[in-house]
Formats: structure tokens, C-alpha cells, sequence
């Protein structure tokens, strides 16, 4: 992060309310990724800066963290060809290097990391296609990936899969190769991918029709789902 775009270290506790949510989520222009990335940063400062409000198994990750298993997934199905046996013998044999290791052991390249050691949910923001953004609520002890945006209608089920294979096929090896996960359960670290359950009908988000607001909708849903001790 250069001096330009350097994100101040002081925040302000402060309970998300539903004024909040219509407050960050009207705007009409696009996010672009370098700020959604300096919003997330000043939510982790707020939560280290508030401990005792914020539950500490929670952890807050920048936009990269997701583009680096599209970029890996991807290479790998490049490699692989047309053959789909070698598609799967390169993924079981696949390997995260030092750098995406980095991630659990908290260097970053945002501040106000935290290790995943004890830590139970990954908050991510995904970026799609340039356009999209979706927040990733990653439950490491349920094995589940939850993924909200105010518009998922856009994708079939079947375009939305492609998009997270990525985490669901190379997650768990970043949890196992990390060594740093000792505390999830032997049957999470052992499960070699994560299924797809589908879209689940029963929840019923806010939405909106403006195209602009995915960037801050996304940041709206994982303000919405950390949890705050009062």
C-alpha cells in the first residue's frame, strides 16, 4: 500500500443499526477494489482496537485472498487439459506456496491481520468478473462456505458453482498445509473438498436494483453478521 492510499489507524466503535444499512448501501457509484479493501482494513483495526465487542474467532480477509485460488484453480485447469482425471490428480497433488501461507500466519498485505490460530469464521469479499461482489462467510467447524449478495438471481446455479469451486476445492488444503488449524476437529482437517449444497431459498436478503451498490452490499452483509457484545 503506497502513501496514497494509506488508511488511517484510529476508529470509532459503533453498532451497525438498520439506518446503517440503508446509509452504505444507496449509493450510486461502483466500488472498486482498493476500497472495499481500505473498509475492510478499518473493520479489522475496529475490532482489534474493541477486543471485548467482537467475537475473536473472527477473521476479516482482503480481496486478494480470493483471487489468489481463482489465479491458482485456474492454472491448474489450464495445465490439466482436456482430460478430467488430470484435472483431479493435480488438485489432490496440489500444493499453496509460502506466500498464501502467509495469510494464516497474519502478513498480509493489509494491516490488522490476525492468525488464524483459534479462529472459527473467515469473512472474505469476492470479487466477480470485475463486476460483482459478493461476501464469503467461510465456518471452518461446519465446513461450509455461505456466500451473500443482493442480487444472486444473476447466476444460475450452475455459473455461481464455477465461481466458488475455487474455495470449495483448495480451502482445505490451505488448512491443513498451513499447521496452524490444531484446533478445528481431525474431521474437518482430513475432508479433502468441500461440497455445494445449492442455493438455499429459505433466507431473504435485502436487495436492490441499482447495479453500483454490490460493493457496498457486500460490506453491509458482514457488518451485519459480526457479532457484537454489548
Amino acid at each position: 500500500m503506497n502513501d496514497k492510499t494509506k488508511v488511517p489507524e484510529e476508529c470509532t466503535m459503533h453498532s451497525f443499526a438498520a439506518k446503517d444499512f440503508t446509509n452504505i448501501t444507496k449509493m450510486h457509484k461502483w466500488y472498486v477494489d482498493k476500497y472495499i479493501d481500505e473498509i475492510l482494513c478499518l473493520m479489522r483495526g475496529r475490532q482489534l482496537a474493541y477486543s471485548d465487542s467482537y467475537d475473536a474467532a473472527d477473521r476479516l480477509i482482503d480481496l486478494n485472498f480470493y483471487n489468489n485460488f481463482k489465479d491458482r484453480y485456474y492454472d491448474i485447469h489450464r495445465r490439466s487439459g482436456p482430460g478430467g482425471h488430470i484435472f483431479d490428480k493435480l488438485v489432490s497433488t496440489f500444493e499453496w506456496d509460502e506466500d498464501m501461507i502467509k495469510y494464516v500466519r497474519v502478513k498480509r498485505p493489509y494491516p490488522h491481520g490476525k492468525s488464524w490460530t483459534k479462529a472459527k469464521r473467515i469473512f472474505v469479499v469476492m470479487n466477480v468478473e470485475v463486476k460483482y461482489f459478493l461476501a464469503i462467510e467461510i465456518l471452518l467447524d461446519e465446513e461450509k462456505i455461505k456466500v451473500y449478495g443482493y442480487n444472486l438471481p444473476v447466476f444460475n446455479e450452475d455459473t455461481f458453482l464455477t465461481y466458488v469451486q475455487p474455495l470449495l476445492k483448495l480451502f482445505p488444503k490451505l488448512l491443513t498445509q498451513s499447521k496452524l488449524i490444531d484446533h478445528l476437529s481431525a474431521k474437518v482437517l482430513m475432508k479433502e473438498l468441500w461440497g455445494f449444497e445449492g442455493r438455499n431459498k429459505n433466507i431473504r436478503l435485502p436487495k436492490n436494483k441499482i447495479g453500483a451498490a454490490y460493493g457496498s452490499y457486500s460490506l453491509a452483509y458482514i457488518e451485519c453478521l459480526l457479532p457484537t457484545q454489548k
